[in-house]
């Protein structure tokens, strides 16, 4: 089981991120893939701090208030995307401009 675990977790991380590269055309597919890479990362720590020591759990706290703030921005970024443009697709926009 840890085996897999131990597989599965880089896999969430990279599957994302390379889906981040191929695929960019909404900005909320992007936000998504990056979700799902913080939540693998997360994923791999957990497994790493339960492996050698569970003390240092501060590591895992500052990964989910990462996170949570990287969730806030980029709902904040769709909100003002959503209202200046119409949609939140990346390929129509280059530049923002308030």
């Amino acid at each position: 089981m840890t085996s897999n675990l131990m597989l599965l977790a880089p896999l969430m991380i990279i599957i994302p991120l390379l889906s981040i590269i191929m695929v960019n055309h909404h900005l909320l597919s992007v936000l998504l893939n990056l979700e799902a890479a913080m939540l693998g990362m997360m994923l791999f720590m957990i497994y790493l701090m339960f492996g050698i020591s569970s003390t240092d759990s501060i590591n895992i706290l500052l990964l989910l208030t990462m996170g949570a703030c990287e969730a806030s921005m980029g709902l904040a970024l769709i909100s003002i995307m959503s209202r200046s443009q119409g949609s939140d697709n990346l390929t129509s926009s280059t530049t923002f401009s308030c």
